[in-house]
């Protein structure tokens, strides 16, 4: 095998013996470029086992993933590259399957030993948790590369287990000009011209928020447990989201001070209309839910749900900027809290944003949307000034 010469960064990365290792740098820091290097490595440890290669969407795998793994592996292990298996079949035996995150059914199925994921902080959280499941039988371990996006679940889930010291995560964080070959004069043009949220995104790899977020009001400080709280009313709000979309069932509780508690989500892919009636039944059930306030789009869901003897309605308020409204009252006036239990709602709101130059926002808000129906519906349209808290 050729010699090949690693910046500081990646041989740190390289060396590193947790389970699960991040390399979170800047534009240009050598990402992609090392990700089949790690793999090699994994490899000649494990020639006749099966690993996984994940990027964010299809585009991206065909122009940058594909040709970089393929090359590397080409040239060092040799195979056969299956084009509508989407599979590298190793000449040691071992095999390597190629899946996006943006088609769900590519991350299901088999276990594996080492799962490497190009740009991760693009993938939604249930992505990385079903990467996680195809690691757990063999406790493969997994690299992940990319630049920060977001305060995602890369940030909450990844990234925060790091700092507080859980050993079976590392992360390697550097800016764009933590590698060598990256030019100082680019770097420091960006630094001259960029809003400085986005610079330190992309050139210096940090974590921030994310630019144009609906709800840019949401912070940690909604981020609450309703421990000993017991709630006056219970609501849920229903988007039905069928194939590729997960359906999203949230719950929320109403406390004696007017304030809601997101504390529930039920967030699954390929769920059929009995399921989720099902699965809305036995949440009637335990939490004595008023009303499930659902998305207008299924109306013979909801008659289904009529059926099996629940209170379930179609959202009344069609319009979406009222209804947003009446979540960022809430947010700004600390009447909005969210459970960690919620990872699917608090990578979404981290998420959901207004591209520039665009009036339409984009990103994943299935859980939004629930929650949404649920609060608008609750008491109409809600004021700023309704629930502050003396």
């Amino acid at each position: 095998m050729e010699e090949v010469k690693l910046h500081k960064y990646q041989r740190k990365t390289f060396l590193s013996q947790a389970r699960f290792v991040a390399m979170i740098a800047g534009t240009g820091g050598g990402k992609t470029f090392f990700l089949p290097i790690w793999l090699l490595n994994e490899i000649q440890k494990h020639p006749k086992e099966q690993f996984f290669v994940v990027a964010p969407t299809f585009p991206l795998f065909q122009r940058t993933t594909l040709p970089e793994v393929k090359q590397r592996l080409d040239r060092h292990v040799g195979g056969v590259y299956k084009e509508q298996k989407k599979r590298y079949e190793l000449s040691t035996g071992g095999i390597i399957y190629f899946g996006s995150a943006d088609n769900p059914d590519s991350l299901e199925g088999g276990q594996m030993v080492a799962a490497a994921i190009d740009e991760a902080g693009q993938i939604k959280v249930a992505a990385w948790q079903a990467v996680q499941r195809r690691l757990g039988v063999k406790m493969g371990r997994c690299l992940l590369t990319t630049t920060p996006y977001s305060l995602n679940w890369l940030k909450t889930d990844f990234h925060d287990r790091w700092k507080k010291g859980d050993s079976d995560y590392d992360v390697i964080q550097f800016p764009s000009i933590g590698n060598p070959y990256y030019p100082k004069a680019e770097y420091e043009r960006a630094e001259r011209t960029l809003d400085r949220r986005i610079f330190e995104m992309r050139y210096m790899g940090l974590f921030r928020k994310m630019a144009g977020l609906v709800y840019v009001e949401f912070t940690n400080r909604n981020i609450k447990e309703p421990k000993g709280i017991k709630f006056k009313r219970v609501v849920a709000g229903v988007d039905w989201g069928f194939y590729p979309d997960p359906c999203a069932v949230i719950l929320h509780g109403e406390d004696s001070q007017g304030r809601i508690w997101v504390f529930y989500e039920y967030y699954e892919l390929r769920k059929t209309p009995d399921e989720i009636k099902d699965k809305a039944v036995a949440l009637n059930e335990k939490y004595k839910v008023e009303t499930f306030w659902c998305g207008q789009d299924e109306p013979g869901s909801i008659e289904m749900l009529r059926r099996a003897g629940l209170d379930a309605r179609a959202n009344e308020v069609k319009s979406v900027a009222e209804g947003q409204g009446a979540v960022t009252a809430l947010i700004k006036n600390d009447a909005l809290f969210v459970s960690k239990e919620c990872p699917n709602w608090l990578d979404e709101v981290e998420t959901h944003h207004y591209p520039e130059g665009k009036d339409k926002p984009e990103g994943p808000n299935h859980a939004l949307d629930a929650t949404r129906y649920a609060i608008v519906n609750m008491r109409g349209a809600v004021e700023p000034d309704i629930f502050i808290i003396e």
